[in-house]
């Protein structure tokens, strides 16, 4: 009988546990993205950010953060027209692989 009575109070304490990182992250994560289709990068970064608060060793979000970061350089080196510096940037972006 104790058995039976185990399953059910660790179920509930296993979803007990669960402090709402998982749709914090999820809703951070998908905010970030939709400010990058938007082309929104510094409003996506904050997303990012609280997206890795959640999930600090996500992969994914590390890497999107690194393509923003290194977009956003390839952007001032245009504009300053420094073209070489600005297609490596772009190649940092475009090399990431989970972004």
């Amino acid at each position: 009988m104790s058995k039976w009575l185990t399953l059910p109070v660790l179920l509930v304490l296993v979803t007990a546990c669960n402090d709402g990182t998982d749709e914090i992250y999820n809703s951070s994560f998908q905010d970030g993205l939709d400010h990058i289709a938007a082309e929104d990068f510094v409003r996506a970064e904050v997303y990012l950010e609280q997206a890795l608060d959640a999930r600090p060793d996500d992969q994914r979000t590390i890497d999107l953060m690194f393509q923003i970061k290194h977009y956003q350089k390839a952007v001032e080196h245009f504009d300053r027209g420094e073209f070489d510096n600005s297609l490596e940037e772009l190649d940092r972006v475009i090399d990431t692989e989970n972004g």
